[in-house]
């Protein structure tokens, strides 16, 4: 899931961009899904090798809620999925008891979620949190 609405800088983008790069790179995982987000999700964009992540369509602006794209990806997660959460954790959503209860759900089926964050982390100990810089 990535970030890319109003708060999320342009240099903070490429920077979430790079590390999906790298994510695409060393991937020991067939497919790797997208799905950039502000207040919803722009579509579920498909990588199997590097070529594809130019169809990547990073747009998005304003607020920020994360639960209607959890909501999305809910329906698909299954038991070995990681789930990789970008964001600067300015999230207003992020507190409600029903994104509390999707990030929970999300965490039982996959593997793991993490959340890649350049500032606010998300608040629940079934995300691992790691601080980008």
């Amino acid at each position: 899931l990535i970030d890319s609405s109003g708060s999320i800088k342009r240099d903070t983008l490429n920077e979430f961009m790079s590390e999906l790069l790298a994510i695409v790179r060393g991937r020991r995982y067939s497919t790797i899904y997208v799905v950039p987000w502000d207040t919803k999700p722009y579509g579920v964009f498909e990588v199997r090798h590097l070529g594809d992540l130019h169809k990547i369509k990073l747009r998005g602006s304003g607020g920020t809620k994360i639960y209607p794209a959890l909501r999305l990806i809910m329906r698909r997660i299954r038991e070995r999925d990681i789930v990789v959460i970008f964001t600067d954790g300015i999230i207003y959503d992020i507190r409600n008891e029903e994104t509390r209860r999707a990030l929970k759900a999300i965490s039982l089926r996959a593997r793991m979620v993490i959340c890649l964050t350049t500032e606010h982390p998300i608040p629940y100990p079934f995300v691992r949190n790691i601080l980008m810089r």
